[in-house]
């Protein structure tokens, strides 16, 4: 814009000179031709005048329509670049709507967490918990240990669920040589809620320890060895688990720590 401006006032003041300059030239070539004295005759004046005004007229027209050509050029391409720069505008003022309306989405939907703990001196239990805005319908849940796949069940209490949840500890948390003495004693939960609303939680399931100093010692390995990916819904119908709940790519943090 300042570069505009400059150019402006150059080409005004060139077109000034231009004028001057045009105006003195023709003066003197009707001296060089005609003479310099000043005549009395009204009719010479008339001559002088048209010399003048047909030698530095069209000069000065001539410069002038250059100088209006040149501004009309400038002035289509700013045209040009103010419409880029308005489109670039409108297009990143709609990717910035779309990015919050894709936020906003995102927080009202469930967001469940599952742990264990230690809730008393030889008790552990899993629970989930829903950290999101939004209610959760849960449907199924699959259990894992190293990669590979030890049970699935439907959420809801019977023979399946229990066996695999029994089968998990099991295989997670040997007697020996780790615990040695450990009995396991893993017993569901006799209420089991489909819906968590938001800040919701329900314990699962819940493990009894035989002796008390292996029940942190459990704790760990249960939330570090033991996969357990929970299938679940939004009341929309939206289906998400735990493993790859939201992809947040591009988005701001929504997951509470």
């Amino acid at each position: 814009m300042k570069l505009k401006t400059n150019f402006y006032a150059i080409t005004a003041c060139v077109l000034a000179l231009v004028g001057i300059a045009t105006f003195f030239a023709s003066w003197l070539s009707y001296a060089n031709h005609i003479g310099w004295s000043v005549a009395d005759i009204s009719s010479a004046w008339g001559e002088f005048g048209d010399f003048i005004g047909g030698f530095a007229g069209t000069v000065i027209a001539l410069s002038t329509l250059i100088a209006l050509s040149v501004t009309l050029f400038l002035q289509a391409r700013a045209l040009d670049e103010t419409k880029a720069a308005l489109a670039q505008q409108t297009a990143a003022t709609s990717k910035q709507i779309s990015l919050l309306e894709r936020t906003e989405a995102l927080k009202l939907r469930p967001l469940l967490k599952a742990e264990w703990y230690q809730t008393q001196p030889n008790y552990l239990e899993w629970r989930i918990r829903n950290i999101g805005l939004g209610p959760a319908i849960l449907d199924r849940i699959e259990l894992f240990f190293q990669g590979e796949k030890l049970g699935e069940h439907p959420m809801e209490i019977g023979p399946q669920w229990i066996d695999a949840w029994q089968a998990s500890i099991r295989r997670v948390l040997p007697r020996d040589p780790v615990m040695p003495g450990l009995m396991i004693l893993a017993t569901p939960m006799t209420y089991l809620k489909r819906a968590l609303g938001a800040a919701e939680y329900q314990a699962m399931i819940g493990v009894g320890l035989t002796e008390t100093k292996d029940a942190q010692l459990a704790l760990a390995i249960l939330n570090s060895a033991l996969d357990v990916v929970i299938h679940f819904r939004s009341v929309a119908g939206e289906s998400l688990s735990t493993r790859n709940q939201f992809d947040f790519s591009g988005l701001p943090t929504l997951v509470p720590s």
